[in-house]
């Protein structure tokens, strides 16, 4: 399975070379928000006119050490990935910036 979280470009910068980063991408929820592919042109538009420039990682969960909960979403009517706790490096498959992925 895998699934697609976003950030901040300059926060990635800051981790890339960490074997496990992710603490501050996890919301008061106590999670990180993630969703899949198919589900990625919902969320895609709360990024348009923002300053900071982001990126999209998309990570293999088999190979994360958090554990990943299929959770509903009642504004968009659907589950959506949700990693509880941070991110190893191991899991992370691609790099892209939000703009070569749309």
């Amino acid at each position: 399975m895998v699934v697609i979280i976003n950030m901040e470009k300059s926060y990635y910068e800051k981790i890339k070379e960490k074997s496990i980063f992710g603490e501050s991408l996890i919301c008061d929820k106590g999670f990180i928000h993630g969703c899949f592919k198919e589900q990625f042109h919902l969320i895609a538009p709360r990024f348009k006119g923002r300053e900071n420039e982001y990126i999209v990682m998309l990570l293999d969960c088999d190979k994360l050490i958090s554990e990943v909960k299929l959770e509903f979403s009642s504004s968009l009517q659907q589950n959506f990935p949700h990693i509880y706790g941070k991110v190893n490096k191991e899991a992370v498959m691609d790099v892209k910036s939000l703009k070569e992925y749309i």
